[in-house]
């Protein structure tokens, strides 16, 4: 835990910079027949580059993960409000679109984290907010649902499926990236 502590206190001083892609020695490079440039040098390179978003995460978000609290919040809370959720929450889009934790049940969730070990931290649970609250809703969706549910949710957010999306959205792009002409 010191260790996420020191990384956050740089991140918040900006002592890391973030690249938005990767450069190959030109000696790596290799043209294919078909006239695809690819690069050597072992491992597979995608053929668009998005870079990963960990600017939610904090210590505190990698503490909670490690010591398994998201799971064992959400498996209480499920078992305990399943009624009430499947009551409120007619289909799953529903649920999507309208469930949001009350500041009681957040208050629970803490303490659950204090409980296992996890000791709180204000400012790097503000910083990890929007995170910790949409794996436990996708978490609540997986318990209450099944785990397409859980993946409809916790990638809402994410770059690298919204980047996919937009590609194969795009005729033209996404031929250019499979060769067509």
């Amino acid at each position: 835990e010191e260790y996420f502590d020191d990384l956050n206190t740089r991140f918040d001083r900006k002592e890391f910079e973030v690249s938005d892609s990767i450069h190959f020695a030109d000696s790596l490079k290799f043209t294919t027949p078909g006239g695809k440039t690819v690069y050597g040098g072992g491992g597979i390179m995608p053929d668009i580059f998005v870079a990963a978003d960990t600017l939610n995460y904090s210590g505190y978000y990698g503490a909670l993960a490690r010591k398994g609290i998201f799971n064992s919040f959400v498996l209480e809370y499920s078992d305990k409000n399943r009624a009430k959720i499947t009551s409120d929450f007619k289909t799953f889009d529903d649920f999507r679109k309208r469930f949001v934790f009350i500041p009681e049940e957040i208050k629970s969730f803490i303490k659950k984290g204090e409980e296992g070990g996890v000791k709180y931290n204000e400012s790097q649970y503000k910083h990890s907010e929007s995170e910790i609250l949409l794996v436990l809703k996708a978490l609540v969706a997986n318990n209450i649902w099944q785990t397409n549910e859980y993946f409809r949710i916790v990638n809402e957010n994410d770059l690298l499926i919204k980047k996919a999306l937009n590609v194969i959205s795009d005729e033209n792009t996404y031929k250019g990236i499979l060769g067509y002409k």
